[in-house]
């Protein structure tokens, strides 16, 4: 299976990497990293130009992100919490996401993208499960879009006291859902 992560944490080997690689633990398929804090990604500027073309005028590196995204068979978001919401890098990517939305309720294009499934890696270091909530709620409206069934979830949580590095139960619980997933028994 083809799989692309949007890794949104600034620290590729903190919290939210131990995390990712834990749950990718047994996966041997191709693995797609986009590490959102090294992308060239512009604000959407509302322009409507999606509302007549399905499509976003602004070229830096979304167009490679919209195909990765349309190709692959899973979709992993990999974030840590900043202040209830995702990382700003990643918000300017998902928000770019705007020409799919047109596409779809504007142009009512129905065309599907392909059918993948989609997860959800977060740290906090807070220790309220309600912290997810935001980012959760903003990532199922993103998963319909990319045609991306919500399969998992993950929320290590008061990751200031207990990092996951240190946290056996978090790291197995990854592990066990990365094998699921990718039905490795």
């Amino acid at each position: 299976m083809n799989t692309v992560v949007l890794f949104s944490s600034p620290n590729k080997n903190g919290n939210t990497g131990i995390l990712l690689k834990s749950f990718l633990d047994s996966n041997t398929d191709e693995v797609n990293m986009i590490f959102v804090f090294d992308l060239e990604v512009k604000p959407c500027i509302d322009c409507k130009y999606c509302y007549k073309t399905g499509k976003c005028f602004i070229d830096d590196d979304m167009n490679e992100i919209y195909k990765k995204i349309e190709s692959c068979d899973v979709l992993i978001i990999a974030a840590p919490v900043n202040f209830t919401s995702f990382p700003a890098p990643l918000k300017l990517v998902i928000d770019r996401f705007q020409a799919y939305w047109s596409r779809k309720f504007i142009l009512k294009d129905m065309q599907q993208i392909k059918r993948k499934k989609g997860v959800l890696l977060m740290t906090s270091g807070m220790k309220e499960e309600d912290t997810f909530s935001h980012c959760e709620a903003m990532t199922k409206q993103f998963f319909s879009l990319v045609n991306a069934e919500f399969s998992s979830k993950i929320y290590a949580m008061d990751t200031d006291n207990y990092p996951v590095k240190s946290n056996e139960n978090i790291k197995n619980l990854a592990i066990c859902k990365g094998k699921e997933l990718y039905n490795i028994v």
